[in-house]
This record gives C-alpha cells, sequence and structure tokens, in this order.
C-alpha cells in the first residue's frame, strides 16, 4: 500500500508536473532572500557556523510543515473527492491507511530535504555535513511529532471540516520552535521538532558523529516524538469514531 500511495505521488508531480517544480523553486526563492537579506544586514557579523544553522532551522520548519500536513491534506482531499467513506470501509482500518499515506509521504520528503540541501549548500557557498544515513535517522524520528499533530488536525477536519486557520497557527509555532536559541537539548525537547533541530545542528554545523551522541540525549528526542505519535494516532481515533457516529465522515 505505500508503494501504491508514492507511485500515485509520482503521477501527479509529473501529471502537474509545472505545479511541481514551482513549488521546489519557491522554497528555494525563499531560502535565497532570507540568507540574502540576513547577509545584508549582518555582513561580517555572520560567524561560520551561523549559515548552517541558518538552512539547518529553514529546512526543519519546511519539512515540518509538509510533514504535519500529509494526514489533513489526505483527509480532506479524500473528503473532497467524496471517496472517504469507501476507504472508512475497506478491508483495511482508516488509521492503518492514514499512516501508510503518511509514511510514503515522509519517504518525499526525506528526499525533498536531501535536495533542498544541497541546493543551501551552492546559495551560501558552505560545505555542510551531509552524513545522509544518520541525518535521515533523525528526520524520521522526528517526525513523530508531526505526525502526531497532523492527525490530530485531520481529526478535526472529519469532524469541523474546515481546519485551514489552525493549520496555519500551527506552521507559525513550528517556526517559533525554528527560531529558538537552543543550548541544551533538555531545553526544547517536548517542543515539537526542538529535540530533531537540536540533533540536525549538531550534525551539519559541529559535525557530529552518531557514536558521539550521549544515550540520554537520544532519549530526549525518541520518547517524545513516540508520544507526540501515540497521542495523536489516539486522539484521531477517538474523533473518527465520533464522526461516524454522528454521520459526518463523508461530508465536506
Amino acid at each position: 500500500m505505500i508503494l501504491e500511495f508514492i507511485k500515485k505521488d509520482l503521477i501527479m508531480h509529473k501529471r502537474y508536473l509545472l505545479n511541481s517544480v514551482v513549488g521546489i523553486l519557491i522554497i528555494m526563492f525563499m531560502f535565497a532572500l532570507i540568507y540574502l537579506g540576513i547577509g545584508s544586514i549582518g555582513g561580517n557579523f555572520m560567524s561560520e557556523n551561523s549559515i548552517p544553522a541558518l538552512v539547518v532551522s529553514y529546512l526543519t520548519w519546511v519539512l515540518a510543515i509538509s510533514a504535519f500536513q500529509t494526514a489533513a491534506d489526505f483527509i480532506i482531499t479524500e473528503s473532497i473527492e467524496g471517496t472517504i467513506q469507501t476507504l472508512y470501509q475497506s478491508r483495511f482500518s482508516f488509521l492503518g491507511l492514514v499512516m501508510r499515506r503518511i509514511i510514503s509521504g515522509a519517504i518525499s520528503d526525506m528526499v525533498l530535504f536531501f535536495m533542498l540541501m544541497f541546493f543551501c549548500s551552492l546559495i551560501t557557498g558552505v560545505k555542510l555535513n551531509i552524513d545522509i544515513s544518520f541525518l535521515a535517522v533523525v528526520v524520521l524520528i522526528s517526525f513523530g511529532a508531526y505526525w502526531g499533530l497532523g492527525l490530530v488536525v485531520g481529526g478535526l477536519a472529519l469532524l469541523f471540516k474546515r481546519v485551514s486557520s489552525l493549520s496555519q497557527l500551527l506552521s507559525f509555532a513550528f517556526m517559533g520552535v525554528m527560531v529558538l536559541p537552543i543550548d541544551k537539548i533538555n531545553q526544547v525537547a517536548f517542543l515539537p521538532g526542538g529535540a530533531g533541530r537540536y540533533f540536525l545542528n549538531n550534525i551539519v554545523v559541529n559535525h557530529a558523529r552518531i557514536c558521539q551522541i550521549p544515550i540520554y540525549e537520544w532519549a530526549y528526542l525518541i520518547i517524545p516524538n513516540i508520544i507526540y505519535l501515540a497521542l495523536g494516532m489516539i486522539a484521531f481515533k477517538l474523533m473518527l469514531n465520533k464522526a461516524v457516529k454522528n454521520g459526518t465522515i463523508g461530508h465536506f
């Protein structure tokens, strides 16, 4: 099923190629504007590590929005197209289908993440430490908080239908987490994406290796993300049951 979702994404990107390309170009253009703007203001005050830190903060924010919106967008799209009742009545659990869609989206998000890192390296002229295996592990674990919140918003979409304002609010909240100064991981561990950003900073900025990360820091990364995901799944299941009971699951 995950492969089927990936094939569907590829078909949609191919069918609407211009839209897909323009979307990526906009993300790149926004980073270029931020980088050039900060450079013109900061000038020589920008340290050697500030540019990689800027790249990490920006890309983590982009990744957060994309991963967070996957569940809600899937539910809203299926509701608009009138296929959500068919999916609910299939032999697969509806939550299981949503999780498979989320995982397929995560694969696309990671590919986009590494593409953007390479582009940012070209724009800034700074060689970034792109340890693909280490970065992939951290990014995948960091998805837990975004998925959990996305499931909550997806469940709310089943009940209240229009949740775009809430999605925008959370997008700005993610931005706030990405610009917070971080000295220790326990300061941000329970903020969505906070521990992930701390790890990415260590990898990209400080060139840390996987064997150099203390066990307690891994705990700060893994445990909060598992909690967010578990709570999101429970909340989604409760709201799904309520939507079915109210007979509003197929309405939008």
